[in-house]
């Protein structure tokens, strides 16, 4: 059963990808890509009222439906123009009844009221963060000479390990990690500045504040790994945007299925 003390709002990609999944008659069964997870996530509503959707992502969700849609159902091999015109056809309808299925998804949630000046306010905060993180990408990871500084910086910490091997694994370890940092951190740049993510987020602060949540766990579930989700790559992960969101914020942001094993208990 789900827990009754979180709170977990999915983003946008959440709600589309468990909108999308269909039998379609010239293109068999075909979901979107995040759909298992996605569904999985979303099922914890049907129990307990413990999800909200905040105003962006509702009004974003039906703004990018169809692209979504045809993006995960038109095949990506050259194929003839009779059997496009039937796909096309097909796709209108798919994409109404995942406009039905979205609809349905977010009934589900509780919709939250928040008030614009306060949500401008936590706005600013959210851009300093951005900002903070240009920061650090640029000074520290953008170049392989920065990357190299940051390394050294870090490595020794490692100076005076009674065993050179041990120092050695500590330098590799800690070079490994710096790579994971340097990616997770070129993916939030490559959106940058991410108006849409960032309003998300202020207003899942704002929200918190409205609530005086002090006890509740807050959680925003994405796909999204540029801002919302870490990095997991060469065998381990990097978190430092989302690390940064919860120091700042108190919000825990992640994958629907962690998501799900948290908010739903099964741990």
């Amino acid at each position: 059963m789900p827990n009754d003390d979180v709170v977990v709002v999915p983003d946008t990609n959440v709600v589309v990808a468990a909108s999308i999944m269909e039998n379609a008659k010239e293109l068999g069964v075909i979901k979107h890509v995040f759909y298992p997870d996605s569904i999985q996530l979303l099922s914890l509503f049907k129990k307990s009222k413990i999800g909200f959707v905040m105003p962006k992502v509702r009004t974003e969700c039906f703004a990018i439906l169809s692209k979504a849609v045809k993006s995960t159902y038109t095949p990506k091999k050259n194929i003839d123009v009779t059997l496009k015109m039937e796909i096309y056809d097909e796709l209108v309808a798919i994409v109404l009844s995942s406009e039905y299925k979205m609809r349905e998804i977010l009934s589900r949630l509780n919709t939250v009221k928040l008030n614009s000046k306060n949500v401008n306010q936590n706005l600013k905060n959210v851009r300093q963060m951005s900002i903070h993180l240009k920061s650090l990408y640029n000074n520290q990871y953008r170049s392989s000479k920065s990357r190299k500084k940051t390394i050294d910086k870090y490595g020794k910490s490692a100076k005076g390990t009674w065993r050179s091997g041990l120092k050695n694994a500590i330098h590799y370890a800690r070079r490994t990690q710096i790579v994971r940092e340097g990616k997770q951190l070129e993916r939030f740049m490559k959106k940058y500045p991410n108006s849409a993510d960032e309003l998300i987020l202020a207003e899942v602060i704002t929200f918190k504040e409205s609530i005086h949540a002090n006890n509740l766990d807050i959680f925003i579930a994405s796909s999204d790994v540029g801002f919302f989700v870490p990095l997991y790559i060469c065998g381990g992960k990097s978190d430092m945007v989302t690390n940064e969101i919860y120091q700042r914020f108190g919000i825990i942001c992640d994958h629907p299925k962690e998501i799900f094993r948290k908010a739903g208990g099964i741990l």
